[in-house]
């Protein structure tokens, strides 16, 4: 998803410097959809961005959670799906 975002943040600033003449051009380049590309041209936000206040947890507990799942991964306890959403309530 990362990369993703990358992407699409690389190909408007290109598209946007000149380096490529068309927007097709600018979202083939950068393998993203062009109708995504057209979107966050016009100044669309993200749909994860437009649905924040639906979202169960906050940025920063989301974050908390993967980092718990993460280390508990590496220390060979991975939680389970009940355990990941208890932690998340």
């Amino acid at each position: 998803m990362a990369n993703n975002k990358v992407n699409i943040q690389a190909a408007l600033a290109n598209y946007n410097a000149g380096i490529f003449t068309s927007q097709q051009a600018a979202a083939k380049a950068y393998n993203i959809p062009q109708s995504t590309f057209v979107d966050r041209l016009k100044g669309a936000t993200t749909m994860r961005a437009s649905h924040y206040h639906q979202q169960r947890l906050t940025p920063e507990q989301e974050n908390f959670l993967v980092d718990w799942i993460l280390n508990q991964d590496m220390k060979c306890y991975p939680p389970s799906h009940a355990r990941a959403r208890e932690m998340a309530s």
